[in-house]
This record gives structure tokens, C-alpha cells and sequence, in this order.
């Protein structure tokens, strides 16, 4: 009698199981501080989207920085580069207005600015050097 009512419970384990469904694959992302995230949007451009999921700095995003609760980065197409990894050196300073400051702590953002207003950005923070601004590594 112990070994039919375990069987049952057995099988009925089984069917329950069987039946759960199975969640779908989580998205990949790069976290950056203060609960933002680097993820790629529905067409695969990465974006910088906060906690709630509401995008902040659309795509594509060419490459990025942390320093400290500052991520800032470069908006545009990741240029092609001959190495192995698109990463393994920074990007080449941009023409345009396409360079993006975010200050997590605060949610401010300033985006649109030339090169020369983002080094200024960062010079009146004493920083000596800039930020080594490089492609986002994400998975497809």
C-alpha cells in the first residue's frame, strides 16, 4: 500500500513538473551604478535604461566609461576595428555632438555635447585624465 501511494506521489511529481513553464532566458546586461544597466533594446543597439526598465540614453550606444558614479560614453555605431575583441583599446575621439554624461546619484544627464564640452566636463572635476571610453561587450 506505501509503495502505491509513493509511486502516485512519484508520478504525479512528474506531471507537475512536466506542466511548470519554463521562463524565458533573462537578457544580458552590463549593471553600472545606482541600479542602471547597459542592455541591448529590440533591435539589439545597447542602451542605458534604469531600474524600472525606462530607457535614459537611447541606442546605439559606441562605447562607454564608469568613473565612480559617472558613466559617460560615446553615442553613435561602434567603429570596426581589426582586433579580436572591439574592446581592447579605447575609441577614437568623435567629431560630433555625441558624447553623454550620466551622474547616477543625481539622474542628471547631459547629452549631445562635442568633445571639447565633454573634456571640459571632466576637467572641472580635476581629473587629469580622461576616461577610456570603449565598445560595450553584450551578448546577442
Amino acid at each position: 500500500m506505501k509503495v502505491a501511494h509513493l509511486a502516485a506521489a512519484c508520478a504525479l511529481a512528474v506531471l507537475v513538473a512536466g506542466c511548470t513553464p519554463v521562463q524565458a532566458a533573462s537578457r544580458a546586461v552590463i549593471a553600472l551604478p545606482n541600479g542602471y544597466y547597459l542592455q541591448r533594446d529590440r533591435v539589439g543597439q545597447p542602451q542605458i535604461v534604469n531600474r524600472r526598465g525606462k530607457v535614459i540614453v537611447p541606442g546605439p550606444i559606441a562605447g562607454y566609461s564608469v568613473h565612480r558614479l559617472l558613466v559617460t560614453g560615446l553615442i553613435g555605431e561602434t567603429p570596426a576595428t581589426p582586433r579580436a575583441y572591439p574592446n581592447d583599446s579605447p575609441l577614437p575621439e568623435a567629431s560630433g555632438p555625441q558624447y553623454f554624461v550620466l551622474d547616477t546619484a543625481t539622474g542628471h544627464l547631459e547629452s549631445g555635447l562635442t568633445a571639447q564640452e565633454w573634456k571640459s566636463r571632466f576637467e572641472a572635476l580635476g581629473m587629469t585624465s580622461l576616461p577610456a571610453v570603449r565598445a560595450p561587450i553584450l551578448p546577442e
